[in-house]
């Protein structure tokens, strides 16, 4: 009779055991937690969970499948749709190092997955089905919740220093606030339009590089009445540099709006330095004009990305993507 009872003990742990290892584990990497809200690798757990991820580069939008569900969800924007059906969620989806991220609690009112969260080992779990999934989260220290805006007083006196080295260190520095291209435009009458993002530490930067072209020194108490002028401006701008062969083709009015998430955000003044002719002519290209547009900043969250859209005098459509934290 013993005998009997331990061959059932010996098979019921046998049965346990090759349950336990048909459960299929998998291990990702790439989760964030950016200002207490942890987010994970969407393509890589939806693909895990047996979903068909499809990227829209035109729209930034991304569409997957599983099943009868269907889900469209927009960089940028708090709110998704789950077939048919708008859900909001707390964080927009957001893309760093190529990869595309989005609220753990959003995995499981997409696909109906089991979700929880171990703080000690900063893990989160996604379960369904025999599948379960872990994914490994990193603290970004506030990197997504950057604000140039506040500068702080060490950030002042490393902007005075670096501007100390000169303007060729600044048009070095400057190189670092270009706004990269979203779309090229092909067969344009004028050089693609440069355009720069500009900050109360590269104001201080460029004020202190042209003192010391003086032979001046910027002092601290001087760069701190810099930094509250442009807080006082209320304002974020944004330099475009056109070019072209002829004056008739740059010397109009451009069109700007910045857009983030479903809001456009429109500048409330733009100025222009007028047409110029270039160290290069006559040239190719012979003209540039410097165009400022001011936003205003009660209307833009530089905790997001957003998307600037130049429209040329031939209605030609540019776009340059914006990544706010990427700027001092």
């Amino acid at each position: 009779m013993k005998k009997i009872v331990s061959y059932i003990l010996f098979a019921l742990i046998l049965i346990s055991t090759n349950t336990v290892s048909a459960q299929s584990v998998v291990t990702i990497t790439g989760g964030k937690m950016i200002d207490n809200r942890t987010l994970v690798p969407l393509r890589s757990i939806f693909e895990e969970l047996g979903a068909t991820v499809i990227w829209n580069q035109n729209t930034k939008t991304i569409s997957a499948t599983k099943d009868s569900t269907n889900i469209s969800l927009k960089l940028g924007t708090k709110t998704a749709v789950i077939n048919g059906q708008a859900v909001s969620i707390d964080v927009p989806a957001q893309i760093r190092n190529g990869t595309t991220l989005v609220p753990l609690r959003f995995i499981s009112e997409a696909l109906g997955a089991n979700v929880k969260w171990d703080n000690k080992t900063l893990t989160a779990t996604i379960e369904q089905n025999d599948k379960t999934i872990s994914v490994k989260v990193e603290i970004l220290k506030q990197e997504g919740n950057r604000n140039f805006l506040n500068i702080t007083d060490a950030e002042i006196k490393e902007a005075i220093q670096e501007g100390n080295k000169g303007v060729y260190h600044l048009h070095d520095i400057r190189k670092k606030y270009i706004v990269p291209v979203a779309s090229d435009a092909f067969g344009l009458k004028y050089y693609q339009p440069i355009v720069n993002i500009n900050t109360p530490y590269l104001t201080v930067l460029s004020v202190a590089a042209l003192k010391t072209n003086k032979n001046e020194t910027l002092s601290f108490s001087e760069a701190k009445k810099w930094v509250d002028i442009y807080k006082q401006s209320k304002s974020i701008d944004f330099t475009i540099e056109t070019y072209g062969n002829s004056i008739d083709v740059i010397f109009n009015p451009i069109n700007i709006v910045l857009k983030q998430g479903d809001n456009y955000i429109y500048p409330s003044s733009t100025i222009s330095l007028g047409v110029q002719r270039t160290t290069s002519w006559p040239n190719d290209p012979s003209y540039n004009e410097n165009h400022t547009s001011f936003f205003p900043t009660n209307k833009i969250d530089t905790n997001q990305n957003a998307t600037l859209i130049l429209k040329m005098p031939d209605n030609t459509l540019i776009t340059y993507n914006v990544v706010f934290s990427n700027y001092k």
